[in-house]
C-alpha cells in the first residue's frame, strides 16, 4: 500500500474489501490504484493489469449486488477502469465473483474489526 500514512473512512474500508474478497493467487497479477492515490495489490515486477477506482464508492459499484452484470456496469458506467491485459481482469474478476456470491460476504468485510 502506497499513498501517505493517514487513511479516510473510504480507503480504509476498500483495503479491507480488497483484502479479503481478492483469492491470494489473484493478488500478485495486479495493482489497484484508488481515487486518492493510495494503492494495493503487485509491489514487485509488472502487474498484467491495474484496477482503477475513479470514486471512494467504486468498489460497492463494482462488487454489489455480486455478478458479472454488476462489474460489466461499473466499467461502462466509469466507477472503474482497466489499463492492460483486459483478459487476465476479467479472469480475476471470475475468480472473486465465484468465490463471494453473497453479497453479506463483501459487505461484512467492509465494516471495522
Amino acid at each position: 500500500m502506497s499513498g501517505g500514512d493517514q487513511l479516510d473512512a473510504a480507503t480504509a474500508a476498500s483495503l479491507r474489501v480488497l483484502d479479503e474478497v481478492v483469492p491470494s493467487a489473484c493478488k500478485p497479477r495486479f495493482r489497484v490504484e484508488m481515487w486518492n492515490g493510495h494503492t494495493w495489490g503487485a509491489s514487485s515486477g509488472v502487474p498484467t493489469f491495474t484496477l482503477k477506482l475513479t470514486h471512494p464508492g467504486a468498489l460497492r459499484a463494482m462488487l454489489l449486488p455480486p455478478g458479472e452484470r454488476t462489474l460489466g456496469e461499473a466499467y461502462v458506467f466509469g466507477h472503474i477502469d482497466i489499463v492492460g491485459d483486459m483478459a487476465a481482469a476479467v479472469e480475476v474478476g471470475y475468480s472473486i465473483m465465484e468465490q463471494h456470491r453473497n453479497a453479506r460476504n463483501i459487505l461484512g468485510a467492509a465494516l471495522p474489526q
